[in-house]
């Protein structure tokens, strides 16, 4: 599926934000979210999909980093190079 669907980048969120129980999310251990964070990075690398790595935990520096990058593919500009093996951290 991941090959049939490819998009035109792929975003990954440092989980290192407050968690919140909302009743929708699980994983509420920071030992379970860093796995669940791994095995994200684990599956992008097996399957060579390039990802950018956003780390900042503040919710309006991710909105305004992710605009940039959205902005930049819009506009057709160069993103950063990006690599499937430990992405790249863009911010």
């Amino acid at each position: 599926m991941i090959k049939e669907y490819p998009f035109d980048v792929t975003i990954l969120l440092n989980n290192n934000t407050q968690w919140v129980d909302d009743g929708l999310r699980s994983l509420g251990s920071q030992k379970q979210r860093q796995r669940f964070q791994q095995l994200l990075k684990k599956l992008l690398d097996k399957y060579n999909v390039p990802y950018i790595e956003i780390e900042s935990p503040s919710y309006l520096e991710r909105y305004n980093q992710v605009k940039v990058i959205v902005e930049k593919i819009l506009n057709e500009e160069e993103l950063p190079e990006l690599n499937s093996e430990h992405g790249h951290s863009l911010f």
